[in-house]
């Protein structure tokens, strides 16, 4: 009976203390892919993740089967990619993110989990990228986007993580690039592109994300150079160009996003150059070319976008220069 006794007395301290073990993962090449301890089945102490190289992924410290305290990744380089701070497996304060070459790459800072305050992502020269406002996990407020040389790029503003109310893009020197309007992160209203100089270049309009209405290209003089028109974001109807004189260039016709029937191209002076026709955005049919003084320079087929049969080269006096043979776009022979 003491000896019974003795024996439980020896054993007392190990039943106790309960059962510690290391679990290892491995790669199909046999390396190890991670080392995890458990006590009593539960995840307890350092955990360590591994590239198949053998160089540190992740590293971490886990207590009751959460993560606490510091993690951090690595690149496969050994150099650190995040660093950051956990408790009861939420992360909680600064969250900092690394180019490998050791530069901060961005900081944010969490609450029980979720992202609070300022969030900032860095050029690896140091200089500022982005700056942004996180309330709840969520974008709040202004948001900015900066070129490397530090002047604004890039001025918006959401709200519950939707962009609201006007955007505007900045050149480098500080001029107005852009200007659009959205409303709950769905861009709505005129949209207005401008040239360095200050000069509209596009105008446009929304509605629920796609382009409305009239569309407007400008040279940098004022004078338009494209007029069409937009129906849920595809062309639709007259599509006209100008020369920057105000004499057109070309017209033709879109039905949902493709050019359709007669295509005419113009000389300055307003006489006709190409007549062409349009099937589903493909020259079919009859092409001609014409010299500025009216004769017909150029008489060929179209089908399917390709020559096909006979081209006839006339001179400007009207008379044959010479045929030429296609088939399917290639030149098969000419007399």
């Amino acid at each position: 009976m003491k000896k019974l006794l003795f024996i439980f007395l020896m054993l007392l301290p190990f039943i106790l203390v309960g059962q510690a073990t290391e679990d290892i993962v491995y790669y199909k090449s046999g390396a190890v892919k991670s080392k995890t301890n458990y006590v009593d089945g539960v995840q307890q102490g350092e955990r360590i993740l591994y590239y198949e190289s053998g160089e540190v992924e992740i590293k971490g410290n886990y207590v009751d089967d959460k993560a606490q305290g510091e993690i951090i990744y690595y690149y496969e380089s050994g150099e650190v990619e995040i660093k950051g701070n956990y408790v009861d497996d939420k992360a909680q304060g600064e969250i900092i993110y690394y180019y490998e070459s050791g530069a901060v790459k961005s900081k944010a800072n969490y609450v029980d989990g979720v992202q609070q305050g300022e969030d900032i992502i860095y050029y690896e020269s140091g200089a500022v990228q982005y700056k942004a406002n996180y309330v709840d996990d969520k974008f709040q407020g202004e948001f900015l986007k900066y070129y490397e040389s530090g002047e604004v790029e890039i001025k918006g503003n959401y709200v519950d993580d939707k962009l609201q109310g006007e955007d505007i893009v900045y050149y480098k020197s500080g001029a107005v690039k852009s200007k659009a309007n959205y409303v709950d992160g769905v861009q709505q209203g005129e949209d207005i592109i401008y040239y360095e100089s200050g000069a509209v270049q596009y105008k446009s309009n929304y509605v629920d994300d796609k382009f409305q209405g009239e569309f407007l290209k400008y040279y940098e003089s004022g004078e338009v150079e494209i007029k069409a028109n937009y129906v849920d974001d595809k062309f639709q109807g007259e599509f006209l160009k100008y020369y920057e004189s105000g004499e057109v260039e070309i017209k033709g016709n879109y039905v949902d996003d493709k050019l359709q029937g007669e295509g005419i191209i113009y000389y300055e002076s307003g006489a006709v150059q190409i007549k062409a026709n349009y099937v589903d955005d493909k020259f079919q049919g009859e092409f001609l070319k014409y010299y500025e003084s009216g004769e017909v320079e150029i008489k060929g087929n179209y089908v399917d976008d390709k020559l096909q049969g006979e081209a006839i080269i006339y001179t400007v006096k009207g008379g044959i220069e010479k045929i030429e043979n296609y088939k399917d776009g290639v030149l098969i022979n000419n007399k």
